[in-house]
């Protein structure tokens, strides 16, 4: 399975990812945060740099 192995917060509500099998990709994610109660706080630039990877792989 491919996993992110690191990130970096860009300007713009984009996210530059690094993954295991040696991919790199920038993805945008301004067209995803709306108007709504789970992503409208996103729209806010020092809360959008709080983003973290979430390790939900079982010990």
């Amino acid at each position: 399975m491919i996993s992110i192995t690191k990130f970096k917060i860009l300007d713009g509500n984009k996210i530059y990812f690094n993954f295991s099998d040696q991919s790199e990709k920038t993805i945008d994610f301004a067209p995803f945060i709306g108007e709504d109660k789970l992503s409208k706080p996103l729209s806010d630039p020092d809360y959008f740099r709080t983003v973290a990877l979430y390790d939900h792989r079982a010990n």
